[in-house]
Order: structure tokens, then sequence, then C-alpha cells
């Protein structure tokens, strides 16, 4: 996996589908499942990075508030992330990273 600094959707594509660690200020808060990673269109030409987004699914009962968390699976991690809600269904929450 990439520094930080220089991740890209490739470095997530591999564990699509794959439990994640989500841990704030140093305690497990959630288990959530990577359900998709997608590279999104440049906005300016002059970018070395192309931007993506991350999509998490969590249980309905989930309850992680917009901020910064420690985000880890057995295979690559931990890595800061800034995480929003992007839906909920009443069945599952999901919540989303971006890079850019």
């Amino acid at each position: 996996m990439s520094q930080q600094s220089d991740l890209s959707v490739d470095d997530f594509v591999p564990v699509v589908n794959e439990t994640f660690k989500v841990e704030f200020e140093g305690v497990l808060s959630e288990e959530m499942t990577l359900i998709r990673a997608t590279e999104q269109p440049r906005d300016d030409a002059q970018r070395s990075t192309t931007p993506f987004d991350l999509v998490f699914s969590a249980p309905a009962s989930c309850s992680l508030k917009e901020g910064t968390y420690k985000v880890s699976n057995d295979k690559c991690g931990p890595y800061t992330m800034y995480l929003t809600l992007g839906g909920d269904d009443g069945a599952s929450k999901r919540y989303r990273a971006i890079f850019r």
C-alpha cells in the first residue's frame, strides 16, 4: 500500500467487500464493509493525482458522526479518513470518504 499522501483508488479496489475497523481516539468505534472504490473525474488538468471516493456500509445501529477516523483492515492501513454519512435506508448506513 502507498503512503497516505500517495493513495489511489487502486490501493482499495483489492479490498472491496472486506471489513474495516473504524477507530476514534484509539477506541474501536465500528466495523464497516468497503462496498465501493470509485475514481472521480479530474477537475484540474494540472493535478498529479486522480480523485476517488470510498463508500462503506455499516449496520443501521452505527452512530458515527461526521469526522476524522482511523480506518484499517487486516491487509491495509491504518489510514486517517474524514467520513461523512452518505445514506441511510433503515437497514444500513453508508459512509463516504473523498480523496481529492
